[in-house]
């Protein structure tokens, strides 16, 4: 589902709603039958994964950021950054996967903060994922690239995602077109 609007339509506000991370104003989200409020907080991570505009970093490696304490394997790291259309920053980076990020990503790109962001919650499968605005730092051709990896990856993986991209709305199931506020 694409979500899309002008600036200020409420998109990202959506998304934090549905990610739980915000109260409605007004009406109920619910999960699993029962409202958001009421569900076990490790349930509702297990089954969402959210990625926000500007992605939190620690400071250390790309793999340190991309595990945060899991146990994934590298090459289930390398796969998560293909998928999030990474994998030419990790091949060209000087030590791979042990490539200092620097503090709150200082050696990153907005790009590929945002795509290390897509690359951890593509390593925990959730069956939703909410994208908030994920390729507002990108160029074409790697949204391009990242689109059609997403796709082939999501299987049964419920994406939303706020976009003003044309990709995004073209390849969505559905778009939600919100009002100016």
């Amino acid at each position: 589902v694409a979500v899309t609007g002008p600036t200020g339509s409420g998109k990202t506000t959506l998304l934090r709603i549905l990610a739980g991370l915000l109260p409605p104003a007004t009406g109920t989200v619910r999960f699993g039958g029962r409202p958001l409020t009421e569900a076990d907080s490790a349930d509702v991570h297990a089954r969402l994964g959210y990625v926000p505009q500007r992605p939190v970093t620690v400071s250390g490696t790309l793999a340190d950021n991309l595990r945060l304490g899991s146990a994934h394997t590298d090459d289930e790291l390398r796969a998560a950054c293909r998928t999030a259309a990474l994998d030419d920053y990790l091949d060209a980076a000087p030590d791979g996967l042990d490539t200092l990020v620097g503090e709150r990503g200082s050696t990153l790109s907005g790009g590929q903060l945002q795509r290390l962001a897509l690359a951890r919650a593509v390593l925990r499968r959730p069956p939703v994922l909410l994208l908030d605005d994920i390729t507002s730092a990108i160029d074409t051709t790697t949204e391009r690239t990242l689109l059609e990896r997403l796709r082939a990856w999501s299987g049964e993986t419920a994406i939303v995602c706020a976009t003003h991209r044309g990709s995004f709305l073209d390849a969505a199931d559905r778009t939600l077109t919100l009002a100016p506020a």
